[in-house]
């Protein structure tokens, strides 16, 4: 299964497996991409959904076929950020539907550094990205951001790897709380 994992941000990151196995990465400027200053990005959430919507495809078309695409769950920082990366999730969204491709949303940036064993709740940022440096081999020469992707890239494989079980407890869990309401009238 090809997994594109995306971390989004007005500077994003992508990762995904090659031919070999191997991480790869990719950086995203969404910001240059749509062609504002980074200043002014709160003022052109359409300009910025629309430089999103041409990287995914783009990154689908050049590094593809996926049969995943993984975006966090992330709220943000305050309610512009929450805004906006929701409209970012959306985007992903669409652009997975026309194309096709499975998109999963379901895990938040602490729980994929736990996931992929690279720290997890209250760690720090770069020291969570230190650790994926070294842990997963990637390079200095790449962006936090295409590390965090990566980071997501892995636990999103955890999680698919673990998912039948998550569906198999979900089903005994609605079985159990139907016998339990037939039982109770």
């Amino acid at each position: 299964m090809k997994i594109l994992a995306l971390d989004l941000a007005t500077v994003a990151g992508a990762a995904w497996r090659d031919a070999d196995g191997n991480i790869a990465t990719l950086r995203i400027d969404l910001v240059a991409n749509a062609g504002i200053l980074k200043s002014k990005a709160a003022l052109h959430h359409g300009a910025l959904f629309n430089a999103l919507q041409g990287a995914v495809r783009g990154a689908v078309e050049l590094f593809g076929p996926f049969d995943v695409i993984s975006v966090e769950d992330d709220t943000g920082l305050n309610k512009k950020t929450s805004a906006l990366l929701a409209g970012y999730r959306a985007i992903v969204k669409l652009v997975g539907q026309e194309l096709r491709i499975r998109v999963i949303d379901a895990l938040d940036a602490s729980q994929a550094r736990a996931t992929a064993g690279v720290g997890g709740g209250g760690t720090d940022k770069d020291i969570a990205v230190g650790n994926a440096r070294r842990l997963y081999r990637l390079g200095n020469d790449i962006s936090a951001d295409e590390v965090d992707a990566a980071v997501l890239l892995i636990a999103t494989e955890g999680w698919l790897e673990t998912e039948p079980l998550r569906l198999a407890n979900a089903a005994l869990v609605k079985k159990a709380k139907a016998k339990r309401s037939r039982a109770a009238a």
